[in-house]
């Protein structure tokens, strides 16, 4: 298993505007080895375009590996990993320690043993309103992208209405919606903060049987 970290010169998490470098880890016999090192240098003047040219270059490097620890929570650069198609993971400090945490929770995830994190239906609400928050999963550790916690519900749940805390609403909404018969009714600031909630509900009423769940699995013969 390999998983990234952007390192600062004393070997810690850090800010990605610190100097650092991307560094790739590597688990032998249950101990972790630093298996390469690249340099990355994003500056606060440089442009939005800037950085995401510089930034997206160096993570190509370590791309195959699926994890990276941030040491930040939120911002641009935590936006650019999940494109990307990072799981990404907030530092805690010691990365020795978190790199074998990440290992031991990717294996528990791989024997369905991990917490359940799909949306769950709104108490007090009506039958097929359901609700998720990803700025709490990321709090708890959950490994953030959003796109593997919403996609599985959207392509196996009839709902009417799923209500989505988060600090940016994710860009493969504007392709993945439409292809899942789905639409983004609305988007709200929370007042006090700068995250949303995001509203997402079918084109029309609601789906019986999801019709993403015959493009993309089995198990559906009613013809979507």
């Amino acid at each position: 298993m390999r998983i990234a970290v952007y390192l600062n010169d004393e070997q810690k998490p850090a800010e990605f505007f610190d100097p650092g470098s991307v560094c790739l880890f590597e688990e032998h016999d249950s101990a972790w080895k630093q298996v390469a090192q690249y340099p990355l240098h994003v500056a606060r003047t440089m442009s939005l375009s800037e950085m995401k040219t510089e930034f997206t270059q160096a993570m190509e490097a370590v791309r195959e590996c699926g994890d990276f620890i941030v040491c930040e929570q939120r911002g641009i650069f935590r936006v650019f990993l999940e494109d990307l198609g990072f799981r990404v993971w907030t530092s805690t400090g010691n990365p020795e320690e978190q790199l074998q945490e990440i290992a031991c929770l990717d294996s528990c995830s791989s024997e369905e043993c991990g917490p359940v994190i799909y949306p769950r239906p709104v108490e007090g609400e009506e039958d097929g309103v359901y609700s998720v928050n990803l700025i709490e999963l990321m709090h708890q550790g959950v490994p953030l992208i959003s796109r593997e916690i919403l996609i599985p519900f959207f392509e196996t749940t009839s709902f009417t209405r799923l209500e989505i805390t988060c600090d940016h609403l994710p860009r493969w909404f504007e392709f993945e919606l439409p292809q899942l018969s789905l639409r983004l009714e609305s988007t709200k600031k929370i007042s006090g903060s700068s995250d949303i909630v995001a509203v997402v509900v079918p084109e029309v009423g609601e789906r019986t049987c999801p019709r993403g769940r015959t493009r993309r699995s089995c198990g559906c013969s009613c013809g979507g």
